[in-house]
């Protein structure tokens, strides 16, 4: 008998990748029959709009299990009653508090810093205890949870989810003679932007190496780009997600970090490495604690440097400037690396595997 399994997310990007991960994998799989409490709104009205989903499914259908996607700590105490004596899988996917302890992304004073970490601490302590199993993105991230909350190690789970089947294939196809370097995201600490911007102004004199880059807030962005005078730099506050894809395969290197070298840096490999090493690209990462347990070469199917080190990503730049024909085959490699590790279809048979006793 299949398994009935209910996903249930609230994040104001309706596209993001690790939504769309979930909900792929469980609509493929054969074990599973899916139900989703899913929002279309992107504004506040979101939170009601998936709680009343919720609860017409739990009044309609015996749900077995409930898996709360990212970001759910906004919406857990009131999952948590609705799905009350039922299983609760909570995909904690980022560390709010080792965030805000560690990466201090909007530069509070310190004493501030310590108070408002120390209440998210309490409310992320009290989320894990109220679920029946965790689901963290990277073995690094379990190991935090473990050491940080005292969370008992068979609650959690690392499932290294890879990317969503909707980033395209490899191709090989660029349409500008420019040496074009790709970097995208929301530009937290951990991404490392200010390291990137360093280098882009050290090569601003070479006029065939362009810098595309996308997202984060443009009142933060465009300064630093104007008080650098990065001629070189080509920025985009946001674009949806087909068309990043489409700005990636035109690249010739793709940046997937993360470069920052915080506390959070050390513990994640992004969701744009994934993508760029499935689409075939050539990719810079940044060396952390989970990149070292995969088999990354550097020159061979990846390009790796040091976190933090703009001069690192000049001479990184400079070699795929300068070898730019074999990007073509670290991309391949890149690729097949995906393959053997991430590949979508073993995504249902981890989710399966981690509520199979449940």
């Amino acid at each position: 008998m299949k398994k009935r399994v209910c996903y249930i997310s609230c994040y104001h990007q309706l596209n993001y990748p690790r939504r769309l991960q979930f909900i792929e994998a469980l609509k493929e799989s054969e074990h599973i029959e899916a139900f989703f409490a899913l929002n279309q709104s992107k504004t506040f009205y979101r939170f009601v709009e998936v709680l009343i989903q919720l609860i017409k499914i739990r009044w309609k259908h015996n749900i077995d299990v409930y898996i709360l996607g990212f970001r759910g700590n906004d919406l857990l105490f009131p999952v948590r009653l609705i799905t009350l004596f039922k299983p609760l899988v909570f995909d904690s996917f980022v560390p709010f508090y080792q965030a805000m302890r560690y990466d201090n992304k909007w530069g509070l004073p310190s004493f501030l810093v310590q108070i408002l970490a120390a209440i998210i601490y309490c409310y992320e302590w009290l989320c894990l205890r109220l679920t029946k199993k965790i689901i963290t993105d990277t073995v690094s991230h379990r190991e935090h949870y473990i050491d940080a909350f005292n969370v008992p190690p068979d609650t959690i789970e690392a499932v290294y989810l890879g990317s969503s089947a909707q980033i395209p294939s490899p191709n090989g196809t660029k349409k500008t003679d420019n040496f074009i370097v790709f970097y995208y995201g929301s530009m937290l600490p951990l991404h490392g932007l200010t390291y990137v911007l360093k280098a882009a102004q050290q090569l601003k004199e070479d006029s065939t190496i362009q810098f595309e880059i996308i997202g984060g807030k443009p009142t933060i962005i465009e300064p630093q780009l104007q008080n650098l005078n990065l001629t070189n730099v080509r920025y985009t506050p946001w674009m949806e997600f087909d068309q990043l894809m489409e700005k990636a395969q035109n690249a010739d290197l793709c940046i997937g970090g993360p470069l920052g070298n915080t506390a959070q840096a050390q513990h994640v490999i992004t969701g744009k490495t994934f993508q760029f090493l499935k689409m075939g690209k050539a990719t810079l990462i940044g060396i952390n604690k989970e990149s070292k347990r995969f088999d990354l070469k550097d020159k061979s199917n990846c390009l790796l440097i040091e976190q933090a080190d703009s001069t690192q990503i000049i001479e990184a730049i400079l070699w795929a400037r300068e070898h730019n024909l074999q990007l073509n085959d670290i991309g391949k490699a890149g690729h097949q690396l995906y393959n053997s590790l991430f590949r979508e279809a073993d995504l249902g048979k981890k989710i399966i595997h981690t509520i199979s006793h449940l």
